[in-house]
């Protein structure tokens, strides 16, 4: 499993707001791939009860392959 830190992307666009978290569009600097990246504050998920949610959700999004669409 790779470990990521914040100096790992550069963060773009916003993309939306969830109760938990904000969503934003990055590139991930060494593969230089277009991500979605989701941050939460720790102190929520701890305060919510989430962290085997978040694993569970981390362990789904890691088997998924995406593509992006455009529509005219």
């Amino acid at each position: 499993m790779t470990t990521w830190t914040s100096s790992d992307f550069k963060v773009g666009e916003f993309l939306g707001k969830g109760k938990f978290g904000v969503v934003f569009k990055a590139l991930e600097l060494y593969s230089k791939k277009d991500v979605a990246l989701k941050m939460m504050g720790k102190q929520v998920i701890r305060s919510f009860k989430m962290q085997k949610q978040l694993k569970r959700e981390i362990e789904i999004h890691s088997h998924l392959k995406y593509c992006s669409f455009r529509y005219s």
